[in-house]
């Protein structure tokens, strides 16, 4: 496993680093109260000094996009672990939290694994030279049960091919955030309450973005199943290899089902296919006259049934173990190792909070006489125009469309609404919509979504309003019309004044609109409070 230092500098990205980069953002979130159009000296010195420098080399594009934020999150893990130095070096960053777990439970549950399998093989096995083991029980319980989960979890990989829906993903993934919602219970006794509290929140978090990460957090579950899956299947092979080698087994067969030699005998002969071509023909299956030789007959006991016939079946048995347990196992768990590296890879980082981040970082400080250092000194003038067309070919992404009340457009302070966006965002207005929330009027006036591929939507809303149904509704429609990644900004005024619409929000509006709004779950969907 590669130090996060290595990571680092490879731009490698796993599980517990995007778990991280979560609790950062959260953390940042925090600092910052909600607020938008603040100043953003701090990130910006950040990335100048520490970041920008290691990037040089760097084209514009996403990879860029995600090597920034890769670095920003190196530099928070290592003030950190500074900030944790002893006697406080137990405390635990999520992402280690969730690292030392996965890791212990792979430890359980391959031990767990290999204990019940060589269990069970130990009981079918069992032989006190009266009668013969009935190998119609290991081939039902070890082999064909198995085979049927094999053909169970290929119908849903096509299914999620063909429909895109993924029925164990939808299964699993609430179990992997419930365990993260636990991933503290037996760490939080080194943290403080503030940082319990941030684990938790952190928990809800990736709740809340299940659309995003959902399918990142079901490749663990599917790793930890396959792990216990295939030493389950170590520990039946080892143990029956153990028995055949040590004891002198007999096998036969029967079943109170009217089952013939001829359709046993079909059906060994189909389930020795994978190996038939590779071992020799008299240990690839039993034959027919070896199948009829070793048929169980309560009432004659043992005496008439060859010992050859018996002791054909164990190849058999060793290698349905093999190629039905052992090799699907490995083959499926370096898949989803795979799939997983490839889940983290094609993360885009493109929620919300990373854009609003990365705006922070490498957006110019627009100043109205605050003491800036010299090379960043960019003096806020009566328009943006100069300074919008100075960044234009530098910045990623697209616009801004502000949606705001018809009743708040005449009083409105464009130039001071620009400059706390773009400090905010690092976007400029697109479009300046005035709105009394009827979505079949409003729409014509909104930027036809080819003509900016990826911009944000801006709505001012008065905090003192409550949100209601047709409010929500209103959202809802926005989203449908610009699809569900665009990102979702409700930027909260006060009370407007006469000559003035940037009055401070309380609290209470503040909270009220933030638990309303997310009970939309929608991760691309946000409320801020605009700087006052």
């Amino acid at each position: 496993m590669n130090s996060p230092m290595e990571r680092e500098e490879k731009q490698i990205w796993e599980l517990a680093d995007v778990i991280d980069l979560e609790y950062f953002l959260h953390q940042y979130a925090k600092e910052k109260e909600g607020y938008v159009g603040q100043p953003g000296l701090p990130e910006r010195e950040i990335y100048l000094n520490h970041i920008e420098p290691a990037l040089t080399k760097m084209p514009d594009g996403p990879e860029r996009r995600k090597a920034i934020l890769r670095r920003w999150l190196h530099l928070k893990q290592r003030a950190a672990k500074t900030e944790n130095s002893p006697p406080f070096s137990g405390i635990i960053l999520p992402g280690q939290g969730f690292r030392r777990i996965f890791t212990g439970a792979l430890f359980l549950l391959s031990t767990a694994g290999f204990l019940s399998g060589s269990a069970l093989a130990a009981v079918l096995l069992f032989y006190t030279g009266k009668a013969p083991v009935n190998v119609s029980v290991y081939i039902g319980l070890v082999i064909l049960l198995q085979l049927f989960l094999l053909l169970l979890l290929a119908m849903a990989g096509i299914l999620r091919r063909v429909t895109r829906f993924s029925l164990i993903s939808r299964m699993f993934s609430p179990f992997f955030l419930k365990w993260m919602n636990g991933i503290g219970n037996g760490e939080r006794r080194l943290l403080s309450a503030e940082r319990a509290g941030g684990l938790r929140a952190i928990a809800a978090l990736l709740e809340g973005k299940r659309r995003i990460y959902g399918p990142l957090f079901f490749w663990p579950f599917f790793i930890l199943t396959q792990t216990f899956q295939l030493f389950f299947n170590i520990g039946l092979f080892l143990t029956t290899g153990v028995r055949v080698l040590g004891t002198d087994l007999a096998f036969g067969w029967q079943s109170t089902l009217q089952i013939s030699a001829e359709g046993l005998f079909k059906l060994v002969s189909l389930m020795a296919l994978p190996w038939a071509w590779i071992v020799p023909a008299e240990m690839a299956h039993p034959t027919l006259s070896q199948i009829e030789g070793s048929r169980i007959i309560l009432k004659e006991g043992i005496r008439h049934m060859a010992t050859s016939d018996m002791v054909s079946w164990w190849p058999f048995l060793l290698l349905g173990v093999f190629f039905y347990g052992i090799l699907p196992r490995c083959i499926l768990l370096i898949t989803g190792v795979n799939a997983g590296r490839v889940a983290i890879r094609a993360l885009k980082f493109d929620t919300y909070e990373c854009d609003r981040l990365l705006a922070r970082l490498t957006t110019p400080v627009i100043t109205e006489g605050r003491k800036v250092p010299e090379t960043e000194r960019v003096a806020f003038p009566s328009s943006m125009a100069s300074l919008w067309e100075k960044e234009k070919g530098d910045r990623p992404g697209g616009g801004l469309i502000v949606i705001l009340p018809s009743e708040l457009f005449s009083s409105l302070d464009r130039d001071s609404l620009d400059r706390r966006l773009f400090e905010a965002t690092g976007r400029k207005s697109m479009a300046l919509i005035p709105s009394d929330l009827d979505f079949s009027v409003d729409s014509a006036s909104f930027p036809a979504p080819e003509r900016d591929p990826s911009p944000w939507v801006v709505i001012l809303q008065e905090a003192w309003q409550p949100p209601i149904r047709e409010t929500l509704s209103y959202y809802r429609e926005i989203r449908r019309f610009y699809g569900p990644g665009t990102p979702l900004m409700i930027l909260l005024v006060g009370k407007p004044e006469p000559g003035n619409i940037f009055t401070p929000v309380e609290d209470t509006p503040y909270g009220i609109w933030k638990q309303v709004v997310g009970g939309l779950f929608d991760p691309y969907t946000h409320v801020e409070r605009i700087v006052a």
